[in-house]
């Protein structure tokens, strides 16, 4: 079912439905959290592939939330934002910190 969601997600982005795509990627984090937890690595996973479709759609205030929650969760696992897996997280954040005007805060990220 899980696969299904990220499919016509996909699909709605592909064919212009924007509206219609946000809708399935917000079922299918409730999906991935019910299934495996808030915190779990899988959420982690999920909230940061929404954060890449939200930073493709210039929705950069919601693909930062993303990126956050999703480095939140694996700090949690790992125990510090220094493991290797956090890497992507911020130098998304990093990116889109400097695209919003906050280069201290991209600096940090970075």
């Amino acid at each position: 079912m899980l696969s299904a969601l990220a499919t016509i997600a996909a699909f709605y982005n592909a064919v212009g439905n924007q509206v219609r795509c946000e809708k399935v990627y917000v079922t299918y984090v409730r999906w991935i959290e019910r299934f495996y937890g808030s915190q779990s690595l899988e959420a982690s996973n999920c909230y940061f592939l929404v954060g890449l479709y939200y930073f493709e759609e210039n929705l950069l205030h919601k693909s930062l939330a993303c990126f956050i929650k999703s480095l939140y969760i694996r700090t949690s696992e790992f125990g510090s934002d220094q493991h290797p897996s956090c890497a992507d997280c911020l130098l998304n954040m990093g990116i889109l910190y400097k695209r919003l005007g906050v280069p201290s805060r991209a600096e940090q990220s970075l």
